[in-house]
């Protein structure tokens, strides 16, 4: 039989979460959960959530957005070096599309 985990349900994530050793595989999702997730919800641009199993390890990490912003069309500054690079490394555009599709990512 495979493993077995409790998780706790999905809650804000905090300034004093280290999310360093999460990864869903995704670098481009990883890059911004690691170094941008909590400037994003102090800028009021995401809102970002955590699920831990109960021993405390995180196991899933998504984000909420009102709004999308097409990172070609900004010109520069805080917005552009926040907003995500949908280059030719992306495969899956829907996984980072903000509103009704959140960004979802678990790690296996």
């Amino acid at each position: 039989m495979g493993l077995t985990h409790s998780f706790l349900k999905p809650r804000r994530m905090e300034e004093d979460d280290n999310i360093q050793d999460f990864s869903c595989g995704i670098p481009l999702i990883d890059d911004w959960a690691h170094k941008r997730a909590l400037g994003a919800a102090k800028h009021g641009t995401a809102v970002p959530y955590i699920s831990t199993t109960a021993e405390g390890a995180i196991a899933g990490f998504y984000t909420l957005s009102a709004y999308s912003v097409n990172r070609d069309s900004v010109l520069g500054g805080w917005l552009r070096r926040n907003t995500p690079d949908r280059g030719a490394s992306f495969e899956n555009e829907r996984v980072i599309r903000s509103g009704a599709s959140p960004v979802v990512s678990v790690k296996s």
